[in-house]
């Protein structure tokens, strides 16, 4: 089982499950998480137009009877639109053939009868995995690299942002870590470059709960900082999940390498 968890760290996907039964929600959720993957949910279909633009998640599992929107409802929107996710009707109640299809002409991609048979529901997911992670790498050949910088001193983030732009790179800023979560989450950068002394959330904590989240494959974190330089603190940026670490103040020949080194990867 180990082996198998190791494996699908690499093909790890965001899911969101709406579906108004918890125990429904608590046994997929469970499934899927155990498998590595990131899953969010939502009790009605009113919040599931929201949770997408929040998650942006490759696969949506919709239940096809939910108050507010129904799962139908939802999947014909939610199919027209572009880069949409991978849409999974379940149902304990629509379970004849003519509902199958009709799941299918409205949007969806494909049925599951509750309870959901865990080895076809994983099985079908690893399989999007693996497409969604072939897709994702050629994507972010073919665009600039996003880049996050994190600082609560807002010159340093001004010039590193106007140089990094002068390069060609996409940019976000953020002055403290929980800004720097929510910019992950949303900008889905390439390279984090983080102070370790922020307020809300240290360098630290947020490379821990990157790690957490999306594993050591991506993003690069790049850990700066003027405060912590002696040997201890670079093994604990080491530990808390960074790659690289720059003390301030820092070349910015170096950091452009460091980049440059994973946009060739």
């Amino acid at each position: 089982m180990n082996t198998q968890k190791q494996a699908n760290t690499a093909r790890r996907i965001s899911i969101l499950i709406a579906d108004d039964e918890p125990d429904t929600v608590a046994t997929l959720s469970a499934i899927l998480s155990d498998e590595g993957h990131v899953v969010h949910h939502v009790y009605s279909g009113d919040e599931v137009v929201h949770a997408l633009k929040r998650y942006k998640p490759e696969v949506c599992i919709l239940d096809i009877e939910m108050p507010g929107r129904n799962g139908y409802e939802l999947a014909k929107d939610i199919s027209g639109a572009a880069g949409r996710p991978v849409l999974i009707a379940i149902s304990g109640k629509y379970v004849q053939k003519g509902e199958r299809h009709l799941a299918l002409a409205m949007g969806f991609d494909r049925f599951f009868v509750k309870p959901a048979d865990p080895r076809e529901l994983v099985a079908l997911i690893e399989e999007i995995a693996g497409r969604e992670a072939t897709g994702h790498v050629e994507a972010r050949r073919q665009r600039s690299l996003r880049v996050l910088i994190a600082d609560d001193n807002r010159d340093t983030v001004v010039t590193t942002a106007a140089l990094l732009r002068d390069e060609g790179y996409e940019i976000r800023e953020a002055h403290n870590g929980k800004d720097a979560m929510v910019a992950i989450a949303d900008f889905d950068p390439d390279v984090v470059v983080a102070d370790i002394k922020m307020p809300g959330l240290s360098g630290w904590q947020l490379a821990r709960a990157v790690r957490r989240v999306s594993g050591y494959g991506r993003p690069l974190l790049i850990a700066i900082s003027g405060h912590y330089k002696a040997g201890a603190d670079r093994v604990l940026t080491v530990i808390s999940g960074f790659n690289h670490f720059l003390p301030k103040p820092f070349d910015m020949k170096d950091l452009l390498a460091l980049i440059e080194r994973r946009k060739r990867q």
